[in-house]
């Protein structure tokens, strides 16, 4: 019998074919569907890969030892944030955040938030496929691309405000913040198949009283919309947002 890895080209459909037995068979349709079903797909390759489709019919083969063919049509998409990796991806940036304020260590730059993402993001996205980049393609916080592209396909943009003397509702912030914006929306419209977002780790004492150049805070806070809405020129889309303990961690994306 040979055995052999199967190859998965990402952002295009693969087809794959697989001679099976009877037994074969009745355990691979229970294990998809129990793949598929299934709410926890921690560490998954359904976290990055979409079973588009599959069936199993039985064919006329010489050999009595198969009883059909496997058929699955699996797509790698784009929008692989449409998972929940990029719910975890929040949830790990603030529980580590979290960690490290109970051992009073309240020293947390933006630099060393930074590196949580893009530990987190290499961890868990398949080195066959992604490639998981810091300071790169114009110096942005973080960025993904598949290995066969040299484009990116996302890019991250981060601010944080966990420092005592940091503060999110000042006028300074806000321009530093749309600078970040302005940087993704040039991203975007640079590089084609790419989305953008921006993401901002802040402490739950920011969020009092929100001020009307945070009109974007305010929508996501309030949970009042997940629309697009448009703000100072930019385009914003609510993602994510996560809180533990005393921090908070949102997302948008920006075109």
């Amino acid at each position: 019998m040979t055995q052999g890895k199967i190859k998965l080209y990402p952002n295009s459909w693969n087809t794959i074919v697989i001679p099976i037995n009877k037994k074969v068979k009745e355990y691979l349709v229970s294990k998809i569907e129990e793949a598929i079903l299934k709410e926890d797909r921690d560490k998954s390759i359904l976290d990055y890969i979409e079973v588009i489709n599959y069936s199993i019919d039985t064919v006329n083969i010489k050999t009595n030892d198969f009883d059909g063919v496997l058929v699955f049509d699996w797509y790698i998409p784009l929008d692989y944030h449409q998972t929940d990796i990029h719910q975890r991806l929040l949830y790990d940036l603030v529980l580590n955040i979290e960690i490290l304020l109970n051992d009073k260590d309240k020293d947390i730059s933006e630099y060393d938030i930074q590196a949580f993402m893009v530990q987190f993001l290499r961890r868990n996205l398949d080195k066959d496929y992604f490639l998981v980049h810091r300071e790169s393609f114009g110096k942005y916080d973080g960025s993904i691309s598949y290995k066969n592209n040299t484009n990116p396909n996302i890019l991250y943009e981060l601010k944080t405000f966990i420092k005592p003397h940091e503060k999110l509702q000042t006028k300074r912030s806000y321009i530093k913040i749309k600078k970040d914006f302005e940087k993704l929306k040039n991203g975007v419209e640079k590089y084609k198949e790419c989305r953008g977002y921006f993401v901002l780790v802040c402490k739950d004492s920011d969020l009092t009283n929100i001020l009307d150049d945070f009109k974007f805070l305010k929508y996501i806070v309030e949970n009042k919309s997940k629309k697009w809405i448009s703000q100072d020129g930019y385009k914003l889309r609510p993602s994510r947002k996560v809180k533990v303990g005393r921090t908070f961690c949102f997302s948008w994306e920006v075109k």
